[in-house]
């Protein structure tokens, strides 16, 4: 979550969708700009693609040219927001785009993802403008900021040269039910295993090929570690390296987004709070974020906790009346 109080005095942008922008967005753009430097014609697998800054690398991806993007959420709510996104850049769906929901796939989700590269790779058609690259069988970028079990599922899908992005990973939380099962499962073993297997294949039809013993999310994550596995293949868990001491790369990002954005290329979203705009900046009263006020702030966190939540949490701290100026 974060709290608004500030936004680009040039921008008509509101401020809440500036904050959105400066944040989760520059996150989003160096990850997948500067550190993987993604290229046109590439798959982009994003998980948490309904999150406050999955929701961003999800439209950033689909707006490189070529590139197809296959987005994971969790409910149907989630998922249908996402498929409308990506229809908005991509009306024809000339690329393959799909979206997985992983809670109707958690059976077989390594699967899942398999089936709608597999589907998306038929869709697109081949090569040519706007389509993707025929030998593109599995994800060459993953912006992972989930963990657990849908971190593993992504993990099986790579292709020969991928970068993974760990920007998070929410699904190993202690309250979420992943994590609970886990420690249970570790009261009946000795110790717990550091490192945890990760199986990488291309293409998708074949069988895994190459195992290598990678950290696990939190080691990854707060260490900065980045880790090379088979097949040319990284994870990165520091995602700003990419353009560490060089602020005019981002300078150049954040404009480029704030541009986006002003054009209507890049749709920033504001959770509701279930108030019914869909991820949209609404509430009762006002265009704003839902939640105001600091006494708010531990409601805000539970929301954001709740993985219920559909695009950036924001909350208002200062500022503005009821018709929604700032």
């Amino acid at each position: 979550s974060s709290s608004s109080s500030s936004s680009s005095s040039s921008s008509s942008l509101s401020p809440a969708k500036a904050v959105a922008l400066s944040l989760s967005g520059l996150t989003a753009a160096v990850a997948l700009h500067a550190t993987a430097k993604v290229q046109p014609g590439e798959t982009v697998l994003v998980t948490a693609a309904a999150g406050g800054t999955g929701h961003l690398a999800m439209q950033l991806a689909a707006l490189v040219p070529g590139c197809r993007v296959v987005a994971v959420a969790g409910g149907e709510k989630k998922v249908a927001k996402i498929r409308r996104e990506l229809s908005r850049i991509d009306p024809e769906n000339e690329r393959g785009h799909a979206v997985v929901d992983y809670k109707a796939a958690a059976d077989d989700l390594p699967g899942a993802i398999s089936e709608a590269l597999l589907m998306g790779r038929r869709e697109s058609g081949g090569e040519g403008e706007g389509k993707v690259k025929k030998e593109n069988f599995g994800v060459d970028v993953c912006y992972e900021g989930v963990g657990g079990r849908v971190r593993a599922a992504a993990l099986r899908n790579l292709n020969r040269g991928a970068r993974v992005l760990c920007v998070g990973y929410m699904g190993s939380y202690p309250h979420t039910e992943d994590y609970k099962k886990k420690k249970r499962n570790e009261e009946e073993e000795e110790s717990e295993p550091e490192t945890e297997t990760v199986f990488v294949s291309a293409p998708l039809d074949a069988p895994p090929r190459g195992a290598a013993r990678s950290p696990l999310e939190p080691d990854l994550f707060w260490n900065r570690k980045v880790v090379r596995l088979p097949g040319d293949r990284t994870a990165f868990g520091d995602v700003w390296s990419g353009a560490a001491g060089d602020p005019r790369t981002l300078a150049r990002l954040r404009r480029n987004l704030f541009a986006a954005a002003e054009k209507g290329e890049l749709v920033p979203w504001i959770d509701d709070g279930d108030r019914g705009g869909e991820g949209t900046e609404n509430d009762s009263s006002s265009s704003g974020p839902f939640f105001y006020g600091l006494e708010a702030a531990s409601d805000a966190v539970e929301r954001l906790l709740s993985g219920e939540s559909m695009g950036k949490v924001v909350l208002r701290v200062s500022g503005g009346g009821d018709d929604g100026e700032w």
